[in-house]
């Protein structure tokens, strides 16, 4: 009898201890963290189909309020306007933020452009020199591949490209339709451009509902032009530790990066990429609690019917972070979402990851897909975002 009544004792005692535990489980504090890369470019997504880049732009907006994350990592905000919309619009739930375009200091809101821009990213003269060789050297024929493009205008108009800024070049990279456009939207001459803007080159934008202590953004490759500049911005929290906020370079198969070609840094995509993904490895490798979100262009095999892309580039970042990738692709096939195309390299992938230290996953599920908003039928992106829960227990 004694002796059953000891076991039974025990057995209460653990029972309760385990139902403590489970207690403070459901207590301990969670933070939830997006990643999404908007492609807020300003022209077509895919051919045939309309931009719809403002008002694609609020219906985002909205899944951002509606989802009520603690942190957000935007990727491809390209355009100061979108920037500056996109904090302003979101100012009372997500109270911080952090752009290239942030100086510090306006802390009122963080508005990237609130006195509006006071110079235009291109030089009316230099932006003329360049297009009309590129013109005169007929490197835009419609028959002529991305790649002879590219080649053409490397081998004959290298000279002026130099001159242009980075700006410049971030700002026909987003609002290249034909060279009207970059005229109309990128240059200064003396008269009201039509619809200048502001240029956020790496297209980063990272949103918190708490402060964002030191917050800064790094070029990856300072000192040099790029068609897109690549980088990331790092911030400190009191919960989640460090976040940073990135989006590294795609594989394409051809090089197009003039300047670091011709500089010898790099002689393709992959290699920038694996060295992008390397500096983040040596600056936040040891960081501990930290987060580290964004478009990486990378992924294993996570469930049924997903496809690699560079899955050791991935496997070798898993290795300094944890991580929990979604089972379902972030970048889809077409007929999931029309905006991606067969040519645009391997489909029907999970690129975009939620990488952390420090803390345990509660769950990671995909957001702003198709199934969740869309716009006259039509997705917000190109590709669908990625939310992680993570304990802060």
């Amino acid at each position: 009898m004694r002796f059953s009544t000891f076991i039974f004792g025990l057995f209460v005692i653990v029972s309760l201890k385990c139902l403590q535990t489970d207690a403070h489980f459901d207590q301990c504090p969670v933070r939830k963290v997006i990643t999404y890369n908007a492609a807020l470019l300003d022209h077509p997504l895919s051919s045939g189909l309309p931009n719809n880049r403002l008002l694609r732009r609020e219906a985002i907006i909205n899944e951002l309020r509606r989802l009520d994350a603690d942190v957000v990592c935007l990727q491809e905000v390209w355009i100061g306007q979108d920037v500056e919309r996109i904090v302003t619009e979101l100012s009372d739930q997500y109270t911080f933020s952090h752009s290239k375009l942030h100086v510090p200091g306006k802390l009122s809101g963080n508005l990237p452009c609130q006195d509006g821009p006071s110079m235009p990213p291109c030089n009316y003269h230099a932006i003329n020199q360049f297009t009309n060789c590129v013109r005169k050297n007929k490197c835009l024929r419609r028959r002529l591949s991305q790649a002879q493009t590219y080649t053409c205008i490397n081998f004959n108009c290298y000279h002026l490209y130099e001159t242009l800024s980075q700006d410049c070049v971030g700002c026909m990279t987003a609002s290249w339709q034909d060279i009207s456009t970059v005229f109309q939207k990128c240059v200064g001459t003396g008269l009201p451009a039509i619809n200048m803007r502001t240029v956020n080159a790496p297209g980063l934008l990272l949103l918190s509902k708490r402060p964002l202590h030191n917050a800064k953004y790094t070029d990856f490759h300072p000192f040099t032009k790029e068609f897109i500049e690549r980088g990331y911005i790092e911030a400190d929290t009191q919960d989640l530790g460090k976040v940073v906020c990135t989006h590294t370079t795609h594989s394409f198969p051809f090089y197009s990066e003039m300047e670091l070609s011709r500089k010898g840094h790099f002689s393709s995509y992959l290699e920038q990429g694996r060295s992008e993904r390397n500096e983040l490895i040596k600056q936040f490798g040891n960081s501990y609690p930290m987060v580290l979100a964004g478009d990486f262009n990378i992924g294993d095999t996570f469930g049924p019917l997903i496809n690699q892309d560079l899955p050791q580039e991935f496997c070798h970042l898993a290795k300094y972070f944890d991580v929990t990738p979604v089972k379902q692709c972030t970048i889809c096939w077409p007929h999931e979402n029309i905006y991606t195309k067969s040519s645009q390299g391997v489909l029907h992938t999970v690129v975009d990851h939620i990488f952390h230290r420090g803390h345990q996953v509660v769950k990671s599920l995909r957001v702003v897909t198709p199934d969740d908003a869309t716009l006259d039928n039509l997705p917000l992106s190109n590709h669908n975002g990625v939310m992680t829960v993570l304990s802060l227990c």
